[in-house]
């Protein structure tokens, strides 16, 4: 089966870690700079990739600790034991405190969410001081193009995620806002949660905002948020039922997972097993949404089977 990335590890191989005695203070008083999402226009499909020689980043990490740190940071992010990964984070830490990558890596691991959101934070904070203000200013907008900068928008994702699951909501949509500012390609997968959110929290305003600035997002998450945005604002049925039929022409395993149906063939080629991880992702994330309004369940399930039975389109459950 393929397999994407994960940056995640499974709540039951978390493990409690007690760090060692040296001392690593996260609270500071670091600020992300964050503002409202930009909107003036939308994301274009023929976005082009930014030109990095117009600028360079403030610092620069001799090439020897390079060589030296890429392997351990490859090493670490494929160990099994978690309290192991922790150790090698902690020891990189010793030897390169103002490297972001281990902290990143410490926020992955981290079984507590408040710990994550710190461990988050600092790598952030440290990809800030890296690049410098200048950089983020020539490169702001496209900063997922940047190879130097990716542990640090991975950070900002999951420090915005750690935030939710504290309960410090406000701070999740003002992190994941600044997020896309920062990369308006989303080449990180940022907003396809933050779709199923704001629906959760019925801020349809800003729901209207993020659908405008990526009118041509054709994600699973993005499209029955659509559908699901058009039935629960009362918009004409017409419509909230023709989003619903674009969504599952484009990922149909969604409504079939929902039903409990075994439709995967087992000889499925590599786009077909993606749709449908990318389908469990999107149910999985949206389980508290379904939650909040039983309604939403009703109003998929009851509108598939009516598109079926007008043949438009025929999933194969």
């Amino acid at each position: 089966m393929a397999k994407k990335k994960n940056y995640t590890v499974k709540e039951t191989e978390k493990k409690q870690f007690i760090p060692p005695v040296f001392p690593l203070d996260l609270h500071d008083d670091f600020v992300i700079p964050a503002a409202g999402l930009h909107t003036k226009t939308p994301v274009p499909e023929n976005f082009l990739e930014p030109d990095l020689t117009k600028c360079k980043p403030a610092l620069s990490y001799p090439q020897e600790m390079l060589d030296t740190v890429e392997p351990i940071i490859r090493d670490m992010m494929q160990e099994s034991d978690v309290s192991r990964g922790m150790e090698k984070a902690y020891d990189m830490i010793k030897n390169y405190p103002d490297f972001p990558e281990p902290f990143f890596i410490l926020g992955v691991l981290s079984a507590d969410p408040g710990n994550a959101y710190l461990f988050f934070k600092k790598c952030v904070q440290l990809g800030y001081k890296y690049l410098g203000e200048e950089f983020l200013r020539v490169y702001r907008g496209s900063l997922d193009a940047v190879p130097m900068a990716k542990s640090m928008l991975l950070s900002f994702k999951n420090m915005a995620n750690s935030a939710w699951h504290l309960g410090q909501h406000d701070e999740y949509f003002r992190l994941s806002y600044e997020l896309l500012n920062l990369q308006e390609l989303d080449r990180i997968g940022a907003r396809q949660r933050l779709y199923i959110r704001l629906l959760l929290k019925k801020e349809y305003h800003q729901m209207n905002v993020l659908m405008s600035k990526y009118r041509e997002d054709a994600c699973t998450a993005a499209l029955y948020c659509k559908a699901i945005h058009l039935f629960v604002t009362g918009a004409p049925e017409s419509l909230s039922r023709e989003a619903l039929a674009t969504a599952i022409r484009n990922n149909e395993a969604v409504i079939a997972l929902m039903l409990n149906a075994n439709a995967l063939p087992p000889d499925a080629e590599e786009q077909e097993l993606l749709l449908w991880e990318e389908a469990g992702d999107f149910l999985s994330d949206a389980v508290e949404l379904f939650q909040s309004n039983e309604k939403i369940i009703e109003w998929l399930l009851q509108t598939t089977m009516q598109i079926v039975r007008a043949n438009t389109p025929q999933p194969r459950f």
